[in-house]
C-alpha cells in the first residue's frame, strides 16, 4: 500500500521517479495534516495568520504598524492605500478558488494540532485502519521531516520486495526432478500451441534444470508407468482436477498451473481467505468473475458457463457479473465474492492491486483453480505442496510488511 505525503518540499521529479512504487503523493492543501495555528487569517494585513506556529504578539503588532505605516505614506494614491485590503478582498472572491487557499478551516483533514506529533479524525484515521502508515509533518518547524525519510525508504525497499515475484514453479523441485503437466486439448485451447500460463512453467522447470513431461489427461496414467520414479510433481488444467486426482496417486504432489499462478502473480494467502466465503453464499447474492484476458467466450466457457453453474448447483440461484482486460471496478462492494482467474496477462503488481481494491472493500476474492478444486473436494491436496515453499512464505511475508504499520 502507498505512503501518503502532505508536504510541497518533498513532491518533486526525483521522488516521484525514486519512490513511484512506494508513494502516492499528494498535494499540501487539503490532505493529510495541517497546524491548527495556521486556522484563521489576520484580518488587518495582506493574508498572512496571526496565529501562525511560533508567531509572537510582538511580530503582530509590528505587521499592524506596517500597516498603519502604509495608510499614511504620504503621496501615495488611495488605490496604493488599499491596495493589502482590496488584495485581500479579491483573494476571498476569486471565483474556484478553494477555501484552503484563503485560510485552512478547522475541518481540514486530519490537522495537526500545534504540532506534527498528533493526527485526529476524517480520513487519517481511515488511512490507519487499512494498514497504511501516516506520517504528519509540519514544514513551519520541520518535525517529523527525519521519520518521514526513514518511513519512505523502509517502505520503498518492502515494495521492492514485494515486486518481485516467486517462482512460477521452481521453487517446488530439485534440479534433476520430474514433473508431469496436464494439458487438455479442448475447445478452448488455442490451435498449434499451448497456452501462456503452460508455456510459462515449461520454461521456469527448464531454468530449473528440471524436466517436463507433457501429456493430456488420457495418457497420464501410461506416463505414469513409464517414469522409473514417482514424478516430484503433477500439474494439471483446474478443469481437469477431478479426473486426474483419481489417476494420480495420494503420495504424489498435485496442483494446478491457475493455482501456481495464484502465488506467482498474487497472494495465495489472500486467495485461500477468499475460499471460505463459497460456504457463506446464499442464493440471490452477486458474485464478480475476473479474468485478465480478452478471449472469446466458447461454448461451455469455464467463466462464463462451468463455474456459474457448480456455483448455482452448490447454493441456488446467484446474480453474476463478469469482467476482463484491463477493467476492473473501482465499487466492489456489492459483491459477495470475487472469483479472480489465474492472471497470466497482468504482472504481479496489477494483481496486488486488484487483491488490495478488494481488502480495502471487506469483499473475499479467490481464484479459478482454488475454487475448482474446492468444488472437487482436493483443496487441501492441491495446495498441501506450498506450505512448506520458503518463496510462498517470503512473499507472503512481504506483502504484509508493505502494509503494517511502521
Amino acid at each position: 500500500m502507498p505512503l501518503v505525503i502532505a508536504l510541497n518540499k518533498l513532491d518533486t521529479k526525483e521522488a516521484r521517479e525514486k519512490y513511484r512504487n512506494a508513494c502516492l503523493f499528494l498535494p499540501a492543501e487539503g490532505t493529510v495534516s495541517r497546524t491548527e495555528s495556521s486556522v484563521g487569517r489576520t484580518e488587518g494585513s495582506a493574508g498572512h495568520a496571526t496565529s501562525s506556529a511560533g508567531r509572537t504578539d510582538s511580530d503582530v503588532d509590528r505587521t499592524e504598524s506596517r500597516t498603519e505605516r502604509t495608510e499614511s505614506s504620504p503621496g501615495r494614491p488611495d488605490s496604493d492605500i488599499g491596495h493589502t485590503e482590496s488584495r485581500t478582498e479579491r483573494t476571498e472572491s476569486s471565483p474556484g478558488r478553494p477555501d484552503s487557499d484563503v485560510g485552512r478551516t478547522e475541518s481540514s483533514v486530519g490537522r495537526t494540532e500545534g504540532s506534527a506529533g498528533r493526527t485526529e479524525g476524517g480520513p487519517v484515521e481511515e488511512l490507519g485502519g487499512n494498514r497504511i502508515p501516516v506520517v504528519p509533518v509540519s514544514a513551519a518547524n520541520r518535525e517529523g521531516i527525519d521519520e518521514l525519510i526513514d518511513t519512505i525508504n523502509r517502505v520503498a525497499e518492502r515494495a521492492s520486495r514485494q515486486q518481485e515475484s516467486p517462482p512460477i514453479i521452481g521453487d517446488l523441485v530439485e534440479p534433476g526432478d520430474t514433473v508431469i503437466l496436464v494439458c487438455p486439448i479442448d475447445a478452448e485451447a488455442p490451435k498449434t500451441r499451448l497456452i501462456l500460463p503452460q508455456v510459462q512453467t515449461i520454461r521456469d522447470l527448464l531454468d530449473h534444470d528440471a524436466a517436463a513431461v507433457v501429456v493430456q489427461p488420457n495418457r497420464l496414467a501410461g506416463a505414469l508407468e513409464n517414469l522409473r520414479r514417482p514424478p516430484a510433481l503433477v500439474v494439471t488444467d483446474s478443469q481437469a482436477f477431478k479426473e486426474v486426482a483419481k489417476t494420480v496417486p495420494r503420495e504424489v504432489p498435485l496442483t494446478s498451473f491457475s493455482i501456481l499462478f495464484a502465488r506467482h502473480r498474487g497472494d495465495l494467502s489472500q486467495f485461500l481467505e477468499g475460499i471460505k466465503a463459497l460456504d457463506t453464499l446464499r442464493p440471490g447474492d452477486r458474485v464478480l468473475i475476473a479474468e485478465a484476458c480478452t478471449h472469446h467466450p466458447v461454448e461451455d466457457d469455464i467463466g462464463r458457463v462451468k463455474i456459474p453453474r457448480w456455483l448455482e448447483q452448490r447454493v441456488g440461484h446467484l446474480e453474476f457479473e463478469w469482467c476482463s482486460g484491463a477493467d476492473f471496478p473501482s465499487d466492489l462492494t456489492r459483491y459477495a465474492l470475487i472469483i479472480h482467474c489465474g492472471g497470466c496477462m497482468i504482472n504481479r503488481r496489477q494483481m496486488l492491486n486488484r487483491l488490495a481494491i478488494a481488502e480495502a472493500a471487506g469483499v473475499p476474492i479467490t481464484n479459478y483453480g482454488l475454487l475448482i478444486s474446492h468444488v472437487n473436494g482436493i483443496l487441501d491436496r492441491a495446495t498441501e505442496v506450498f506450505r512448506n515453499a520458503s518463496s510462498t512464505e517470503a512473499a507472503c511475508s512481504a506483502r504484509k510488511e508493505c502494509t503494517c504499520d511502521v
